[in-house]
């Protein structure tokens, strides 16, 4: 699935926004590549909280949009961003984290970790989850894993 973002350059950074999803995210990179990749990860992010009721895509280009919405931005330009698939354990593990009225270093400690692994665990791009890892960062936040497999 692709949604139109609008990018541009504001002094030495690049900047980007999607406007059919009005001020829901607006990201910055320093390149023009490492911004495409950040919008492709924040829309996956984004689009499971939604469940189906999306807004249309309204905008397809550059010209679709006020001067208000364009200020600032340097040779802006519309460009098609697909959804970046991500890892659904680690966009769990994350919800769960930021849920909790824990630390991230008192849940790295009763998980018996650390925090820089335990942000690594919530990175959506991470794929290496380890199950003991995972079951002991749910009894660490008093939940119980359990696992469940659905006939597609």
């Amino acid at each position: 699935m692709n949604y139109t973002a609008v990018i541009g350059q504001v002094k030495r950074h690049w900047f980007g926004f999607f406007p059919d999803f009005a001020g829901v995210f607006i990201i910055t990179a320093t390149t023009r590549a490492a911004l495409l990749k950040k919008l492709g990860y924040n829309l996956s992010e984004y689009l499971p909280l939604h469940r189906g009721q999306l807004p249309k895509a309204k905008v397809k280009q550059v010209s679709d949009l006020s001067n208000d919405q364009l200020e600032g931005l340097v040779n802006p330009e519309a460009v098609l961003v697909e959804v970046t698939v991500v890892n659904p354990i680690s966009l769990e593990i994350g919800r769960l984290i930021d849920s909790s009225e824990l630390s991230a270093a008192q849940i790295a400690a009763r998980v018996g970790t650390t925090t820089s692994a335990l942000s690594r665990m919530r990175n959506p791009k991470y794929r290496s989850h380890n199950l003991e890892t995972v079951r002991r960062l749910a009894a660490a936040l008093g939940l119980r894993m359990t696992m469940q497999f659905e006939q597609i």
